[in-house]
Order: structure tokens, then C-alpha cells, then sequence
């Protein structure tokens, strides 16, 4: 079967500046994750699909951009810290979000090339259509999907081969990227319950939507606290939710800065990475592999994913990321924590609260009924088929 690929060679070119000292970890280490099209990861395929906007520009401060603030940082900061427990108070009142200005000032610092690609990330990243006046401002990074060979997302391109990734924008990227990791959290995710009479429900089934989502694994959004959810000690396979490691990384091209999701037996690579990245510095200091490889099974065959540190002996300088664009990745990766993950998270705990099963108010884990997650999840709420990460 011929696969389509990426080559580095394709990469953004190493800026001409003294090369950068060598990883301090130059090991082959690798993560795998491998999981069946029959007990795959779903996702929704709803989300994403608007059209984007033909010309966008990155102005000055004046003007609202795809990566303005929606609203002041100490606005901010303060209605996110009245919805969150104590402990995230601190770092939430000390959120520093760049401005727009700032935002602008980064990237009018890059190399010329790098400057145009990062308006198309923008672009990207914050769709908008002329006359939707109310529509949700704000960024939001893009959705990556695995393709199986199996399902009909409607987003996945037209005749594209088992076994790549794609996005929920609808571009397909081969098997094999390199990227820089800028942000993660772990969390939970449960599912309903699959009825085997009617083959509905659960992942794979015809409710798309999970029960109870948890950012940080401590709260979940329907059935509160997950240290005494009976759901949160039984195996996934067993009616218990998914713990799962979300990924935002932006790739070597700056095509675009994604979400990858890793749950299930994927887990344990989403878990392998993040002792990776914590070795280092910063998150994005090194450039990751990201392929998929072919698994058969008797009459099965799936894909996982591999995810592996750039390690040249040879041009060790390749193996980290160009300081010329840690000032980028990082405010990158302020704007995920101050529009993406604290959001998120605060929703969490609302519906948390609001929730009659809730276990911090006493409730219990009740009969299950499902409800839409998908405003919580951003672009992680999915269908299924086509999932497998």
C-alpha cells in the first residue's frame, strides 16, 4: 500500500544563526499506541467544518485579530478565577496572555517566510465570516485525526489511503510530521455504554457525545469528583471512563497548531511523551516524529501512532527547535492556557456544579443520560469511526 509522507527536508529552514547546542537526551526513546478500529477513540466530525475566511492579515494592536484577546487579561484572569477551586487561582490570576501587540511584535520578529506562514495559522486557527457579528471570537487550535480505513467523516479528504492523518479543516498531512509539543493536560473522558442489540451507544455507536469530561482528573463535568467515582477505578472496557493525554503542537512547516489526543491503549504514548517533554526546559525544545504504522491481527488491521525525539548524531543542531521561534512557541503557548485549557476547565467545574449527579453534591453516579460536550471539548468532541489515537 503506498503511503504518503512528509519529508523534513520540506521543514522550515534553520535560521543563520550559530548552531544550537545538542538535546541534552539524545536517545531513541519512542512511544507507541496502539488501538483497534473495535475499540477505538471517537470523535465528532460537527465541529470544524465552517468555512474559512479568504484574507486575513495580522495588524496592529487597533484591530482584532485571530489571536486578540477576547476580552482585557485582567478581566480575564478574574472571571476565570471565580469559577475554579482554589488551587488554580494563582496561576490563573497570573495568567499572562500576550497582547495583540505583542503577538504581532513576535512575529514580525521571524524571517519573512516564517511571518507568512504564521498568518495562515492564523487564519486557520479562528475562522470567521463576514456578517456573523456574534459568532465566538477567540483561538482555537485544530483538531488531528488518524485515519483507519474505516467510517465516513465527512471532513476526511476524498480518496485519501488508511493510515494518515488528517484534520478537521479537511487537509490531509501523510503519515509522518515533525512537530514541537507547546501545551498538554491529562484528563478523563467517559463514554455511554454500547448496546449490543442495537449496536448504539459507546464509542463507535450512534451517540457521539461522551458523559463526563474531566481537564484535569480530579473533576469531571457530569459526575464531579473523580476520586469518588466508582467510574473512574473500573477499566474502560468495563463501563469506566478513558484517562487520556491531550497534546496542542505545532509542525515543523507551521501548516497549523493542532490538538492530538491520545486515550485508550494510546494512552501510555501520550503518557511516554509528556515524561519526555518534562526533561526539558521548555516543552517545545525538541522536534518529535510523529508516523503511523500498520498492526495486523488475524483478519484485523489498524494503525498506531509512534512518536519519537529527532535525534541526528551527525547534525545534532537539527534536533532542537531554532531559538529564533521559542518567543512564538511560547506565546503560543500562553494564548492555549489563557483561550483553550483554563476556558475549558472552567466549564468543567460550572457543569460540574450544576449537575444533579454530581458526586461533590452528593448525588452519586446515577443513570446516565447523555448531553452535548461539545462547546467544552472545542474541537476534541468527535465522531468516530476514522479515530483512532
Amino acid at each position: 500500500m503506498a503511503k504518503k509522507s512528509r519529508s523534513t527536508a520540506e521543514a522550515l529552514p534553520t535560521p543563520s544563526a550559530p548552531a544550537e547546542e545538542a538535546a541534552a537526551n539524545e536517545s531513541t526513546e519512542s512511544t507507541e499506541s496502539t488501538e483497534s478500529t473495535e475499540t477505538k477513540m471517537t470523535q465528532d466530525t460537527s465541529v470544524n467544518t465552517t468555512p474559512v475566511a479568504e484574507d486575513v492579515a495580522l495588524v496592529t494592536a487597533s484591530q482584532e485579530t485571530a489571536l486578540a484577546a477576547p476580552q482585557s487579561a485582567l478581566s480575564l484572569a478574574r472571571e476565570l478565577a471565580s469559577r475554579l477551586p482554589a488551587r488554580y487561582r494563582e496561576d490563573v490570576l497570573f495568567l499572562k496572555r500576550p497582547s495583540s501587540e505583542d503577538l504581532f511584535n513576535t512575529v514580525m520578529g521571524l524571517p519573512a517566510d516564517w511571518q507568512e506562514r504564521m498568518m495562515e495559522i492564523v487564519r486557520k486557527t479562528n475562522p470567521k465570516k463576514q456578517g456573523a457579528h456574534t459568532q465566538r471570537a477567540g483561538f482555537s487550535p485544530i483538531e488531528l485525526r488518524l485515519y483507519q480505513g474505516t467510517g465516513t467523516d465527512p471532513v476526511r479528504p476524498a480518496k485519501m489511503a488508511p493510515g494518515g492523518f488528517y484534520t478537521a479543516d479537511s487537509r490531509e498531512l501523510g503519515d509522518k510530521f515533525v512537530g514541537a509539543v507547546i501545551g498538554y493536560y491529562e484528563g478523563r473522558i467517559l463514554w455511554p455504554p454500547r448496546d449490543q442489540k442495537t449496536n448504539t451507544g459507546g464509542e463507535g455507536g450512534s451517540s457521539k457525545m461522551p458523559l463526563c469530561v474531566s481537564l484535569d482528573r480530579m473533576e469531571g463535568s457530569k459526575y464531579g469528583a473523580c476520586a469518588s467515582c466508582p467510574m473512574a477505578s473500573k477499566p474502560y472496557n468495563q463501563g469506566g471512563c478513558n484517562r487520556e493525554v491531550v497534546v496542542w503542537l505545532i509542525d515543523q512547516e507551521m501548516t497549523g497548531v493542532y490538538e492530538l489526543r491520545f486515550s485508550k491503549s494510546s494512552e501510555a504514548a501520550g503518557n511516554a511523551l509528556t515524561k519526555i517533554l518534562q526533561k526539558s526546559e521548555n516543552l517545545w525544545d525538541r522536534w518529535f516524529t510523529f508516523e503511523t504504522q500498520e498492526r495486523t491481527e488475524k483478519d484485523r488491521r489498524w494503525f498506531v501512532v509512534k512518536v519519537t525525539p529527532v535525534s541526528d548524531p551527525k547534525k545534532p543542531e537539527l534536533n532542537n527547535t531554532p531559538k529564533a521561534v521559542h518567543p512564538l512557541f511560547e506565546s503560543l503557548s500562553k494564548v492555549l492556557d489563557a483561550d483553550v485549557y483554563y476556558p475549558r476547565l472552567a466549564d468543567t467545574y460550572d457543569r460540574s456544579k450544576n449537575s444533579s449527579d454530581s458526586s461533590v453534591n452528593g448525588g452519586g453516579v446515577a443513570a446516565a443520560d447523555t448531553f452535548n460536550e461539545q462547546e467544552l471539548l472545542g474541537n476534541g468532541a468527535g465522531t468516530g469511526d476514522d479515530i483512532d489515537l
